[in-house]
């Protein structure tokens, strides 16, 4: 549909997509071990920063894996067929002025 409708439509569904495809989750694989030292591998939707990773907490810091990587204090991200040691994990609140709710 050319014309104003076009733009009015575009905004609607959420503005340009190549912006909203700057910040778009890809899938990962985040590898831990747990209290028992068995390795256990869980899927994750993961955005790369350009020195860190940001992982969505969607069921809160409580779930077994992120208590068993922040008591280790690392863990392995592969995304892309690549692997990526993390060895300062923490738990963050706040990004850019923004607060996210912290379960």
């Amino acid at each position: 549909m050319p014309g104003p409708w076009r733009e009015q439509r575009r905004l609607q569904q959420g503005g340009d997509p190549r912006r909203r495809a700057a910040v778009r989750p890809r899938l990962g694989v985040l590898r831990h071990r747990g209290l028992s030292g068995k390795e256990y591998k869980v899927p994750i939707a993961v955005i790369p920063t350009d020195a860190t990773f940001v992982i969505a907490l969607p069921w809160g810091r409580s779930t077994d894996w992120v208590r068993n990587v922040r008591a280790a204090g690392l863990c392995t991200i592969r995304r892309k067929g690549v692997d990526y040691e993390l060895l300062r994990v923490f738990v963050q609140t706040e990004v850019s002025g923004r607060t996210f709710p912290a379960r």
